[in-house]
């Protein structure tokens, strides 16, 4: 019976530090930025028209989530389109995803990124994919804050 008890308690102890380390590691749970990446070759965000404007914290814990449809042209293993920005690309700010096909939901894709110590303003775009006309274009603004 005390064996059981001290397994409850390792597994509850286990399941709290589950739960709670990542809110206490990382201050709370990041912020999610949802994009849409458009069949013809476009970001998009809901409530801003155009090119979207993303603003981040530097140091910021953020998810991107990505809602994706296959453009014109995709490689191979589906993969549709690619969100990079070219100064991070080495930390890992260049993510590929894959598109859903015309008729057919978005294939939703979620990356969990370290915004970078680096304040300015910064080009983000489907720069590893040729996703078809339009592809140059797909481009989004990042303004990182101090």
């Amino acid at each position: 019976m005390q064996r059981m008890n001290r397994v409850l308690i390792f597994n509850l102890t286990v399941a709290i530090f589950l739960i709670v380390l990542p809110s206490v590691v990382f201050g709370q749970a990041p912020r999610v930025i949802e994009i849409t990446a458009t069949h013809d070759n476009h970001f998009r965000m809901a409530g801003q028209k155009g090119d979207p404007v993303i603003e981040l914290k530097a140091g910021e814990v953020v998810k991107l989530r990505f809602s994706s449809m296959k453009g014109p042209e995709f490689e191979k293993d589906g993969t549709a389109h690619d969100f990079t920005i070219k100064e991070f690309k080495d930390q890992g700010w260049s993510v590929r995803f894959k598109g859903a096909d015309p008729g057919k939901p978005p294939i939703v894709t979620e990356f969990t990124l370290v915004v970078p110590n680096k304040p300015g303003e910064y080009k983000a775009g489907c720069f590893t994919v040729k996703c078809g006309k339009g592809h140059d274009d797909m481009v989004a603004k990042v303004i990182i804050k101090s």
